[in-house]
């Protein structure tokens, strides 16, 4: 087992502001940037945001400024959301677990004149109603097929679960569980995301704010069975290979996690 990756991911799990294998998911991309715009007519820096977006509670969102701006400055009012800024500054993820509509303010400056502010509205809630109910029930089933195997790693899930003492332990794998499988579908393939440790400090604001402290007996047996299977240095690149390989690990801990009793 690397040295590296025990300090990365025990540190993770000791709370806010540290690294760690909390990796979780973006929801899908916000409508990508049109070119960047070009100087007004008066020589003012400009600088625009999406008018509104939506997405689902628990999950990530990118939001992209477009700006003749070298660098952008990014707030918001409220204290129920995260803003964590990528390398460009042009671009923030967005994550919140709770319901209801928050304006994400950007800015920028050139010279000594500042822009004037853009502002996107992302309202946070369930999708409408789903699809109606499917066709009747098929000709009845065969004989049963033997059951599978139960996977160690499942067995130390639920061991690890039963142990803990929150008394909204079961709300919280729910969110846990959908986090990783975000994570698996949409996070590690976001090319602004090059290197593990860059994968570790966007997704772990995520998930301080989604599961805070809890549930740390689950999140200390997904490191351990990670700690082994997934890149050992946090400068690795996020290259097709890596990014394959943490797809792959994060849909089983999703799965594993759904199946927890």
């Amino acid at each position: 087992m690397n040295k590296t990756w025990i300090v990365v991911l025990a540190v993770l799990l000791l709370g806010a502001g540290a690294f760690g294998w909390y990796w979780f998911h973006k929801d899908g991309p916000a409508p990508g940037p049109g070119p960047a715009p070009g100087p007004s007519p008066n020589g003012d820096v400009v600088i625009k945001l999406p008018t509104e977006l939506k997405v689902k509670p628990g999950r990530l969102l990118k939001i992209t400024a477009e700006t003749n701006g070298k660098y952008v400055r990014w707030f918001s009012c409220s204290d129920e959301i995260d803003l964590v800024s990528l390398d460009s500054n042009k671009s923030v993820i967005f994550c919140t677990d709770r319901q209801g509509a928050y304006r994400v303010v950007a800015y920028t400056a050139g010279g000594d004149k500042p822009s004037d502010p853009a502002i996107c509205l992302i309202t946070v809630g369930d999708p409408g109603p789903g699809p109606g109910p499917g066709p009747g029930p098929g000709p009845g089933p065969g004989p049963n097929p033997p059951p599978p195997p139960v996977d160690p790693f499942l067995t130390s899930l639920n061991t690890a679960f039963a142990s803990e003492a929150s008394v909204d332990k079961t709300a919280k794998l729910a969110k846990l569980q959908t986090l990783w499988q975000s994570a698996a579908t949409t996070t590690v393939n976001d090319p602004e995301i090059k290197t593990v440790a860059q994968l570790v400090t966007v997704l772990h604001s995520a998930a301080n704010n989604l599961v805070g402290n809890d549930l740390m007996q689950v999140r200390n047996a997904i490191r351990t069975e990670l700690d082994g299977k997934l890149p050992t240095k946090a400068s690795t690149p996020m290259d097709a290979a890596v990014r394959k390989q943490c797809q792959d690990q994060f849909t089983r801990v999703a799965d594993l996690l759904s199946k927890v009793k």
